[in-house]
């Protein structure tokens, strides 16, 4: 049976979703929460799938990346189901609207709860890790793009740094929203991050770099030519959702 004729049977459990130009990529709405659905070439409504929670950066969306061609193609090729959901401004910081879908699209979609990743970039970079760090249960490799994974932090240089916004609250909040001083939660998980060499959060990820060695946590670690910008978003896309394919499967 097709691919198509598949995502027909489907649709009828996700009302809230439409096509895009392809039968694999879906817009869709459920419980207030927006979000992108990317299906994997072998799809099987009755097969049990890895997932990849994918979150976005600042001033994204849940489109984003299935609007672009580059990155499109990029997800089509992934043999997870990717969910992208929109986070608008949040930092990500309410977690349980995100947690919600993805417990329904498990249950949807077939989803194997011990094959799912959790990844981002820039903001959905910070998010991402700030989830799996809060929740390490759930996901089984954590992934990030140019992220911001020692956030907030006011001890960085301001052309190091990003304006803190106001959903932390006061400064005295901060050290408890960073996911970097939790990361030993990430033990036993796949880790692959990667950034840019002339993007602002660099010295971030290199201290994160720092951290798992000395805290004898395997992972992976790559710096690109560029900035912190959508092109280095696009070049590491691929990368990112080949790690996920090696370590889901």
């Amino acid at each position: 049976m097709t691919t198509a004729l598949l995502l027909m049977g489907m649709l009828m459990p996700l009302p809230g979703c439409q096509t895009v130009d392809t039968p694999r990529v879906l817009v869709c709405a459920h419980a207030d929460q927006r979000f992108s659905l990317v299906l994997p070439a072998d799809y099987e409504a009755a097969a049990s799938h890895p997932a990849v929670l994918l979150l976005h950066g600042a001033g994204r969306n849940y489109r984003t990346l299935i609007d672009d061609p580059q990155t499109r193609a990029a997800l089509l090729r992934s043999k997870s189901v990717v969910i992208l959901p929109d986070g608008g401004m949040s930092w990500w910081r309410g977690q349980d609207a995100v947690l919600a879908l993805l417990d329904w699209l498990s249950s949807t979609l077939h989803l194997d709860a011990r094959h799912i990743g959790c990844g981002g970039w820039s903001m959905g970079g910070y998010g991402s890790l700030l989830m799996t760090v809060d929740h390490p249960g759930r996901f089984a490799a954590w992934a990030g793009m140019i992220g911001l994974v020692d956030y907030p932090n006011a001890s960085y240089q301001r052309a190091s740094n990003y304006p803190v916004s106001e959903v932390f609250g006061p400064p005295d909040t901060w050290p408890a929203a960073n996911p970097i001083s939790r990361v030993e939660r990430l033990r036993g998980k796949a880790i692959w991050f990667a950034t840019a060499d002339q993007s602002f959060d660099a010295p971030m990820n290199r201290h994160l770099d720092q951290v798992l060695d000395d805290q004898h946590l395997a992972h992976t670690f790559e710096v690109i030519p560029g900035k912190h910008d959508f092109a280095a978003v696009s070049a590491l896309l691929p990368r990112m959702l080949q790690f996920f394919d090696r370590v889901l499967q």
